[in-house]
């Protein structure tokens, strides 16, 4: 079973790449928080490193869920993919996912509301995939009835990286706190937008083409790229006294879009581009991390 476990992670979650973007998920979101608060210092600390640890888990325990919510449609559509060729087997996954939840759960027992918000989370979780594997529910392949379902699933990341950091500094929610979470969900909301972009869908591929039209889905990956960045900025008030002008710095990640735009359309490429796309998301993430380290030197 190790073995199978291991081919199945090099093949479904490559463990340096994930290790990044988890790594700069919970770094800017936590940064970005900071610098909302207004505290006058912060800096990166082991509560920070329990939630890399978690989130890098975390999306792992989603992986191997989403690989046997999605067993039907591969064994059709995509039969070399790791579970239904038979490298891995189901109740491989489900021990896997039964794991890395008790880590996840038991690394923050300590953290009060945060702890709460990672259970809902997992339990969230759990249900979204039982009920549609169990159920056959919802019966369709459509992304858009099936987006309200999956975005909670991120959005309580989101929220348990926020309530790690109130719970780990003792700071009470605020408004402009949850602004700056809305800006990570925003470039989620991108990522999932845009890597789904394609002028020709192939056969039985899932895209969001196939009820918004390119235009429109272009238009959505879009307009969160923008509410992300409009976010960060109303999040730590470029004006006021949590980031000074640094808050501006949330603009920069824009020029990702723009230059995956700019290739698309100019090259008539058949998918929108790839590594602009990844690009935005971890300048975005950088750049909340910098505004979080920043904002310390402005008290």
């Amino acid at each position: 079973m190790t073995v199978r476990l291991a081919r199945f992670v090099a093949a479904s979650y490559p463990p340096l790449a994930y290790l990044v973007t988890t790594l700069l998920w919970a770094c800017g979101l936590t940064g970005l928080a900071a610098a909302a608060d207004g505290r006058a210092a912060w800096s990166p600390g082991l509560g920070l490193a329990v939630t890399v640890l978690t989130l890098f888990v975390g999306m792992l325990v989603i992986r191997a869920l989403d690989d046997i919510r999605d067993l039907a449609y591969d064994r059709e559509h995509n039969p070399r993919r790791p579970l239904p060729s038979g490298v891995v087997r189901v109740s491989d996954l489900v021990l896997l996912a039964g794991v890395g939840m008790g880590v996840m759960l038991l690394a923050n027992a300590w953290r009060g509301v945060a702890a709460l918000v990672l259970a809902g989370h997992l339990a969230y979780l759990v249900a979204l995939v039982g009920v549609n594997v169990l159920l056959r529910w919802p019966a369709t392949e459509n992304l858009l009835v099936q987006l309200p379902l999956n975005l909670p699933v991120q959005l309580l990341l989101c929220g348990y990286v926020y309530a790690a950091f109130l719970t780990d500094h003792d700071r009470p929610v605020t408004g402009h706190g949850l602004v700056g979470v809305a800006a990570v969900v925003f470039v989620l909301v991108h990522l999932e937008f845009a890597r789904r972009a394609t002028r020709q869908p192939r056969a039985s591929e899932r895209t969001y083409v196939q009820q918004l039209g390119l235009a429109g889905t272009l238009g959505v990956a879009g307009a969160a790229a923008v509410l992300s960045a409009l976010c960060a900025v109303i999040a730590v008030r470029p004006a006021g006294a949590a980031g000074g002008r640094w808050g501006w710095l949330a603009v920069v990640p824009l020029a990702f879009p723009v230059l995956a735009g700019a290739r698309f359309w100019g090259a008539r490429l058949p998918r929108w581009p790839v590594s602009p796309t990844l690009g935005f998301v971890l300048c975005s993430f950088a750049v909340f991390l910098a505004l979080g380290v920043l904002a310390g030197d402005h008290p």
